[in-house]
């Protein structure tokens, strides 16, 4: 108990407190717009935490993780977008309350539920720490594939519609996934010698892209000529990483 009033100390010193401060606002900022994650908060907010004491840049992190977690539901239920991964499993229900008028609960639903599954996790991880690492160092890769398909078969389930076309969709996500280079080793899957291959799994989604496009461009009325074209292209490949924006200029 005496190290509990310890530990609590230290969390209510104001400089930690306005450090849990900027960080939720952070994290606020960042899992509110789509396709910025939390992880991609942490990794923004590591570098300014080796400036900082051990306590409030541990509290920086949480805050901004869980922070960003939530914030998530708000792109997920104005713009039927979730923000962060996290979000998509109700991404379709909480936009549908928002239509109604009721975004309000689906967003109050959300902090409250947040807020006690976040509590209710620590305080488990406080008690169970040491058996769960007992269990999780017993996995071996059996057990490691079985939760990847009950995640997966998770991913089936939950999506809205046809669960044959949320099947197909998922095979055709693990094919892309495939190629390129592994993320772990580095070794190139499917590349058959090829060294335009080797890229990530992006590039053969680029293809695609690229395709489609092409199909759908006839049918817009191009007023200017190829001034459109040129800005289509221009913002598609702002969106692009480094790489692949050198091939496309290649």
């Amino acid at each position: 108990m005496h190290a509990f009033a310890e530990a609590l100390a230290l969390v209510l010193d104001p400089t930690v407190l306005l450090v849990l401060l900027l960080s939720s606002f952070f994290g606020l900022f960042v899992g509110s717009i789509p396709g910025l994650t939390a992880t991609m908060a942490v990794a923004l907010l590591v570098p300014l935490t080796f400036f900082m004491d051990p306590v409030p840049a541990m509290g920086a992190v949480v805050a901004t993780t869980a922070m960003a977690i939530f914030a998530g539901d708000i792109p997920g239920a104005l713009l039927r977008i979730p923000g962060t991964p996290a979000s998509a499993a109700y991404a379709e229900e909480s936009h549908q309350l928002s239509q109604k008028g009721q975004l309000e609960i689906a967003l109050g639903t959300g902090l409250i539920l947040s807020s006690v599954g976040g509590l209710t996790g620590a305080l488990v991880f406080i008690l169970a720490a040491p058996k769960l690492a007992e269990v999780a160092l017993l996995f071996s890769s059996f057990e490691y594939f079985w939760l990847t398909m009950l995640g997966l078969s998770c991913s089936v389930i939950i999506s809205h519609g046809s669960q044959v076309k949320g099947t197909v969709a998922l095979v055709f996500g693990l094919f892309m996934s495939t190629i390129g280079l592994d993320v772990m080793m580095g070794y190139p899957r499917f590349a058959f010698g090829n060294e335009d291959r080797r890229g990530q799994a992006a590039d053969p989604c680029l293809f695609i892209f690229g395709r489609e496009l092409e199909a759908w461009s006839p049918e817009l009325e191009w007023h200017s000529g190829e001034t459109h074209q040129q800005e289509i292209t221009v913002h598609a490949m702002d969106v692009l990483p480094a790489h692949l924006q050198a091939r496309v200029r290649e």
